[in-house]
């Protein structure tokens, strides 16, 4: 009757155990570069319950305004012609780790994609984690005295005119505030982007912890009605055996 009690308090206790996180930073990494220009940024996983091999892979979504179910980023990075760098495997993680990334882009435009961590198939660690790569591509604005000096080596030999000298740095003046604009334009969408994304992300996580708090309740009080079920049981089993001997003893 005892192995049997202790055989069922181990099954309780394994139960209730608590389970393994792992944890990034930062959540996001940007990469604002030129074409064929390679950027690198650190991404530091750690643990304070956790020690194991954590394997490392990049996946990519078809529009920047996918949201944060990874299940949706099905591309790679060569599909947007992106060289990535990374280390792709952890092994034995000792509290941290910083992992440098490093991409080079061959074409303009703008990407996002997930670098995900997945822990060992065998430890506590429930799920893998992401952090959000933003990747930029541009070329890059010319200065106003490159194109000033541009536009004087057009005019032909000698000095140009005074009216020809306003007009040329009126048109420079005016292409420097429409690429301002149009920075402050980009700067404040990706701003609004960066805050819808991080609070879907932050709602979406909410409602995983909250759905695994209840599911990690539910577990510890059926493994606890069955515990008291079973030594109940035992109990009354021992009871009865003991009666019925001193029964037959009385007999």
């Amino acid at each position: 009757m005892i192995k049997f009690f202790l055989f069922f308090l181990f099954i309780f206790f394994n139960i209730i155990t608590v389970n393994a996180t792992l944890n990034l930073n930062p959540g996001r990494v940007y990469f604002n570069i030129e074409p064929s220009e390679k950027h690198c940024e650190d991404v530091t996983v750690s643990s304070s319950d956790y020690t194991g091999d954590i394997e490392i892979k990049d996946v990519w979504a078809q529009s920047t305004d996918e949201g944060s179910n990874l299940n949706d980023y099905t591309l790679t990075s060569k599909y947007y012609n992106l060289e990535i760098y990374y280390k792709n495997a952890i092994t034995n993680l000792q509290s941290e780790e910083k992992i440098n990334v490093c991409i080079t882009s061959s074409d303009i435009g703008e990407f996002k994609g997930a670098l995900i961590f997945y822990p060992e198939a065998e430890s506590n660690v429930r799920v893998a984690v992401a952090t959000w790569l933003i990747v930029s591509a541009k070329e890059r604005v010319l200065s106003a005295q490159s194109n000033n000096q541009q536009n004087t080596g057009d005019s032909g030999g000698g000095s140009p005119n005074k009216n020809s000298q306003i007009n040329v740095n009126a048109i420079v003046e005016g292409e420097n505030e429409v690429a301002k604009e149009e920075i402050v334009e980009e700067v404040n969408y990706a701003e609004e982007e960066v805050q819808e994304i991080t609070t879907k992300a932050v709602k979406e996580t909410e409602e995983k912890e909250d759905e695994k708090e209840k599911k990690e309740s539910y577990y510890k009080i059926l493994g606890l009605i069955i515990l008291l079920a079973i030594i109940g049981s035992l109990l009354v089993i021992g009871i009865y055996v003991r009666n019925k001997k001193r029964k037959a003893k009385w007999v």
